[in-house]
């Protein structure tokens, strides 16, 4: 694998101005319609983008580990695929740090516990406040 060029067809797809937290911002090809990740052809298949950066700039990601968007580094969007943003973290880790302290509407405290919701599965939590609000908004439409 010749990493310069590599490196170089990866760059094309990358903003490294558009960001004052330092991200660098992938343009390129993303996953589904709510642009969560991006992707880049490599070795012959389709991988995450934030993922290959770390390969190309860093090394290989330890075994049993994934890789972190760490917001005490200044990352601050999925897009970013600036190496020093990432951090190989357990999957419990990487979990853990995803949680939010306040909804995701930026109004109700989620460090209550009395005020968060899980699902039916019990995996995710959510605000219970924006949920019976949400519900009081449907009954006044008409809806269930």
């Amino acid at each position: 694998m010749d990493t310069a060029r590599v490196k170089e067809r990866f760059l094309k797809y990358v903003d490294k101005t558009s960001s004052s937290s330092g991200c660098w911002l992938w343009t390129g090809s993303t996953a589904g319609s709510t642009a969560r990740y991006g992707y880049f052809s490599f070795e012959g298949r389709r991988r995450p983008a934030h993922r290959v950066s770390y390969l190309l700039w860093i090394g290989p990601i330890p075994d049993g580990m994934e890789l972190d968007h760490v917001k005490a580094r200044g990352c601050s969007s999925k897009l970013c695929v600036n190496p020093d943003h990432l951090e190989p973290v357990t999957h419990t880790e990487n979990r853990k740090r995803s949680r939010l302290d306040v909804c995701r509407a930026g109004k109700h405290d989620l460090t209550n516990p009395d005020n968060i919701r899980w699902d039916s599965k019990g995996q995710r939590r959510g605000c219970k406040q924006c949920w019976k609000d949400r519900a009081a908004e449907r009954r006044a439409a008409g809806r269930r």
